[in-house]
């Protein structure tokens, strides 16, 4: 857990990169709140559950907030207009399913896994037309040195790879301790992955000014 919340807070100070370039898109500047959201969240999760107190309303939270963003990401990438609001209209109409399930379906006490795996499909469906996108209207310049190539790799994998895990979390929790704290060490393996392929996003970008001030 300390190694996760190492590589979030250098995630966190890479990402303060953004405010060197004026010229940064709106998502860039907004991700640094997020970063700081999660990390802070993250730590008071970790010292609830020392103090051996529920800390699963706060995740619900953080991971629905997270989602919300996302998809606001993908709203400020998207070239073409009628996929900018279909996602606009995804992040509005998710959020309130998001509300709407963890007050009145599966509760406060109990991670909202209904509302996580729609929110993991969705990305990864958002993921594979960002690239879709790419390929039928290429860029100019290295995509190594896109932020939003970096990011929606890592969004693609992360949710991938965390999808089936969440969707027998509330399950296998019920059922096996150990086999419940295998599956914490994935999800703590790929949070690290995760935020060290966004880390590279923010400071990926340093190279691009660099070049055209030289």
């Amino acid at each position: 857990m300390v190694y996760y919340l190492i590589i979030v807070l250098v995630c966190f100070i890479a990402s303060l990169t953004n405010y060197l370039d004026n010229r940064a898109p709106l998502y860039l500047k907004v991700f640094p709140g997020l970063i700081l959201m999660v990390l802070v969240g993250e730590y008071i999760g970790y010292q609830m559950g020392m103090k051996h107190r529920t800390n699963v309303f706060l995740y619900n939270i953080i991971t629905g907030l997270e989602f919300t963003f996302y998809f606001f990401f993908y709203y400020s990438i998207y070239r073409v207009w009628q996929a900018k609001k279909v996602m606009f209209a995804l992040m509005l109409v998710y959020l309130g399913g998001f509300l709407i399930n963890i007050f009145f379906i599966q509760g406060r006490n109990v991670f909202h896994t209904y509302s996580y795996m729609a929110g993991c499909l969705f990305v990864i469906m958002a993921s594979i037309y960002y690239f879709l996108e790419m390929f039928r209207y290429p860029q100019t310049g290295s995509i190594m040195r896109d932020p939003a190539f970096w990011i929606t790799s890592a969004l693609l994998f992360y949710y991938t790879c965390v999808l089936p895990v969440f969707g027998i979390l509330n399950y296998i929790s019920s059922m096996s301790r150990s086999l419940n704290l295998v599956l914490k060490f994935i999800i703590n393996l790929t949070n690290i992955l995760l935020y060290s392929l966004f880390t590279l996003a923010f400071l990926c970008k340093l190279s691009i000014r660099k070049k055209y001030t030289s």
